[in-house]
């Protein structure tokens, strides 16, 4: 069982931040065109996600949070391997292995879905993808109501209060 240090909206926040100083960082430490339009890829690759996902910091929630979290672990493994592979000085490869590992963690450590009214946002965006992309896909998205027990019937855990407030 993983140990969620971070909630949706501390995870969101921290994703802001990253936005404003990634692009940053290299300019004010004169890094080269290489890391700097790595670190400005990342930056607005992740400032665009979390306007769109779903939850307490997002502007147009369109984007379930667990694939919000899925893209930060793929966009932190692309830093790691850009540092891995880059030819730029030492100091620009760690600042590159540092933003991935951060990537990573904020990934791995954050509560996969919202907490309070964003919970219920979230379960509605779930029921949007089930509905346009199948169970599958809406299931992956959070809050389905259904569960598959292991054999492979459903088993509706939606408690009273879920059934009569959707």
């Amino acid at each position: 069982m993983r140990h969620h240090l971070l909630t949706t909206k501390q995870h969101g926040i921290i994703d802001y931040i990253f936005a404003v100083a990634l692009p940053a960082i290299p300019r004010m430490l004169g890094w080269s065109k290489t890391t700097t339009h790595l670190l400005d890829t990342a930056a607005a690759a992740g400032a665009v996600q979390t306007t769109l996902t779903d939850f307490e910091v997002g502007v147009k929630g369109v984007i379930p949070m667990q694939y919000h979290l899925t893209n930060d672990a793929l966009l932190g493994a692309g830093l790691l391997a850009a540092a891995a592979v880059v030819d730029s000085p030492t100091e620009e490869r760690l600042g590159l292995a540092g933003a991935g590992l951060l990537a990573l963690a904020a990934a791995i450590f954050t509560e996969p879905v919202p907490r309070g009214s964003g919970r219920q946002r979230a379960k509605s965006t779930a029921k949007s993808f089930r509905k346009h992309f199948g169970e599958s896909v809406g299931r992956v998205a959070g809050a389905n109501p259904k569960r598959h027990r292991s054999n492979g019937a459903h088993v509706d855990v939606t408690t009273p209060a879920e059934a009569t407030a959707g």
